[in-house]
């Protein structure tokens, strides 16, 4: 038996809400993978995360208002969004739509 195969995407918020009243988000898609493969790249993201961003906050200006300008420290889309997006996973078979929770748990979320 084959593994489910989902692809992975972060939802990344737009600023602002839609005229309907919700927040609109961009998808930026990680990988393409069974769940059990994604609990490695999330483990990798983490720490590639710490190394680029968490560990570099010292040779970057704090701006009270506005905090750390992260964007100068890299300019790739999914470690900026890392922290702060949900991950949802549409299953390849099926298009049904999971949150993932963390820990290699999948929440059911919509169909798309």
């Amino acid at each position: 038996m084959s593994k489910r195969l989902y692809d992975f995407y972060l939802e990344v918020p737009k600023e602002g809400y839609n005229k309907e009243g919700t927040s609109e988000h961009d998808d930026i898609h990680i990988f393409k993978g069974a769940l059990s493969d994604f609990t490695h790249i999330e483990e990798l993201y983490g720490k590639l995360w710490f190394n680029v961003i968490d560990k570099q906050l010292e040779h970057i200006d704090y701006n009270k208002d506005s905090g750390y300008p992260i964007k100068q420290l890299t300019e790739d889309k999914i470690m900026l969004n890392w922290e702060g997006s949900d991950i949802y996973a549409l299953a390849t078979d099926t298009n049904n739509k999971f949150y993932y929770l963390g820990n290699g748990v999948l929440s059911r979320g919509e169909t798309v």
